[in-house]
């Protein structure tokens, strides 16, 4: 099934009324990660449709007890509930969450006993950042009206969401860490907006916790592989240094000797870019945020005066654009 085919499917959690039994219809996919299946979908109550709406669908893994797949998908849950509750901007907005059936045809019985996890966020209009780089020569990420990506506000506003998250202003919040800040996990709307999604991962910051690590080899700091006891807000602050490289470069910041995505510590690298080693000042700023020990990186607190200094750098050192505006 490629991704944006049109679909007519249905899922909802198990009710007592029927007009609710089948909750969103799922009208096309979107994506496809290692734990879920994600649909641009609407909402059905008594016959009438919502707005578009994300329904994200995920798989149980047939290998690990079905309580620790559900606790794993309980914790991120309510980590996203609870920073929506808290009023924090420029993230994905919960608005459903259910266990139920596998998405099945209209008026087709669904498979009992297959029940799985579900989502659903509020539905963004745009790409993600992967995406919007990766066009090809010419789009440049432009948007209607010829608006481009200004990088220095899309890395502003991702470094008050990192602050929002690790440096709670609430009383008695607990610290969030995202777990997996990456380029495809950054939208850019068609407003030139930005917001930080798939919050899966997301856990409160606390030993008993964090008992499994999102880690994606291009991205992920090489303190995952230590072990959870390892991984705090530097872990996001070398997610938010690898969104900043690929914005830089429109390459992915780490790899291993052969240039693959690294498969352990020992193999993990930053890339080197011949475009960065000509001009030291700027390579070094940029690799300062992905160090390979967590404790030499910018503090989340830093980030705002780094962002900063980053823009006056790639302003300075004339490379070629991969498509976003690096103004003030």
């Amino acid at each position: 099934m490629s991704d944006g085919a049109l679909l007519d499917l249905v899922c909802g959690p198990a009710s007592p009324l029927p007009e609710t039994y089948q909750r969103y219809r799922l009208v096309a996919r979107i994506g496809s990660g290692g734990q879920a299946d994600v649909y641009r979908a609407v909402r059905l109550c008594g016959g009438v449709s919502s707005a578009p709406m994300t329904v994200k669908v995920f798989r149980v893994d047939p290998c690990r007890p079905l309580v620790d797949e559900l606790r794993s998908w309980d914790k991120g849950d309510a980590a996203l509930m609870d920073l929506n509750n808290r009023g924090v901007g420029a993230i994905c907005r919960r608005a459903d969450g259910f266990y139920g059936p596998p998405p099945h045809r209209p008026g087709v019985p669904s498979q009992p006993g297959d029940a799985v996890p579900y989502q659903v966020y509020d539905y963004l209009h745009g790409v993600n950042l992967r995406e919007y780089v990766t066009r090809q020569p010419g789009a440049g990420g432009a948007e209607p009206g010829g608006r481009r990506l200004n990088a220095v506000t899309a890395l502003r506003t991702l470094s008050g969401v990192l602050r929002a998250l690790h440096l709670p202003q609430e009383s008695g919040a607990t610290p969030v860490l995202h777990m997996d800040v990456k380029p495809a996990n950054v939208m850019v709307l068609t407003n030139g907006e930005i917001r930080l999604i798939d919050f899966t991962g997301a856990r409160y910051w606390r030993p008993e916790e964090i008992t499994q690590i999102s880690f994606t080899p291009d991205s992920g700091g090489p303190e995952a592989f230590g072990g959870a006891r390892h991984v705090g807000p530097p872990y996001d602050v070398h997610g938010f240094g690898a969104v900043a490289f690929f914005l830089v470069t429109g390459q992915s910041a780490r790899v291993d000797q052969a240039g693959a995505a690294p498969s352990g510590p020992d193999r993990s690298m930053v890339r080197r870019h011949p475009g960065l080693d000509r001009v030291p000042a700027l390579r070094d700023h940029l690799h300062a945020a992905l160090a390979d020990r967590p404790g030499d990186r910018p503090v989340t607190a830093e980030l705002g005066a780094w962002v900063d200094r980053l823009g006056e750098l790639v302003r300075r050192a004339g490379l070629p654009s991969v498509g976003v505006d690096w103004s003030e």
